[in-house]
């Protein structure tokens, strides 16, 4: 993008009153004008999640097939809360349970950032279609904008082309803000997708990992609560381990769909 001269350099010109020059300075405020159009129109458009209040469940209670936060919330406050558990036992259970809690909950954070990653995928075609349709409107526009300009560039005041100039500018500054911001972003997503690859790798690995333990066979001297509280925390980490596997899935799926926004 090229510097416009300053307004008290280009006041001289137009007070000479060249019409030649007056000509090109108004084609070229509309191609200023024009420039955060055309960016603006490639850029990119980037769940809270609801938790219900814990109920105590009992130690004993049997664990749900599906893992829920505000199950495992009342089961850790009932744990804390038992007179029938020693200390002993609380001591073995209230870690157990309290990383299965914080397993679940970034589990859930993952889900959202893969549901947000999938649905800029899904809406991604449509998107860069409505960006060309738009694209396409405004070149028409132009064109019909300055050969209306250039009709009547003759008839135009110095100070009236001054302060198109001075609006030109102003556009002009929009422009190169956008053109920054869609470097950084194409930077970054550079950077993320030389990242993805090994995340999903070490995803994949930890999500092997819960499953053989969920798989194991449980130790014979522990406790039936106990084995429980084990194998929750197994299950855990597979929901966690794949939802942040499909997180970065979906990441990686959404930029190769919308890369021609910054193209």
């Amino acid at each position: 993008i090229q510097a416009v001269p300053p307004i008290a350099t280009l006041s001289r010109i137009f007070h000479s009153g060249d019409a030649a020059t007056m000509q090109f300075l108004a084609r070229r405020y509309l191609q200023l004008l024009f420039i955060p159009l055309l960016l603006l129109g490639f850029a990119v458009a980037l769940p809270a999640i609801a938790q219900e209040n814990a109920a105590t469940v009992s130690a004993s209670a049997p664990v749900p097939t599906e893992l829920t936060v505000p199950h495992l919330e009342g089961r850790l406050k009932g744990i804390q809360e038992s007179t029938s558990l020693d200390d002993a036992a609380k001591g073995l259970l209230v870690p157990l349970y309290t990383q299965s809690l914080e397993h679940l909950k970034s589990a859930e954070d993952w889900r959202a950032k893969a549901d947000q990653f999938e649905q800029l995928r899904v809406d991604a075609p449509a998107l860069i279609e409505a960006r060309q349709l738009e694209l396409e409107s405004t070149n028409i526009t132009l064109s019909e904008s300055v050969d209306a300009l250039l009709a009547d560039a003759d008839s135009l005041k110095a100070s009236e082309i001054e302060v198109k100039v001075s609006e030109a500018e102003s556009a002009l500054d929009v422009a190169q803000a956008a053109v920054a911001e869609l470097e950084q972003e194409s930077s970054r997503r550079a950077e993320r997708r030389r990242q993805l690859p090994g995340l999903q790798t070490d995803a994949r690995a930890r999500l092997d990992a819960a499953r053989a333990q969920v798989n194991a066979a449980p130790a014979t001297s522990e406790s039936a609560e106990v084995t429980a509280a084990r194998d929750v925390l197994a299950r855990a980490k597979v929901i966690l381990a794949e939802q942040e596997l499909r997180a970065h899935t979906e990441e990686l799926s959404s930029y190769d769909a919308r890369g021609r926004l910054l193209a």
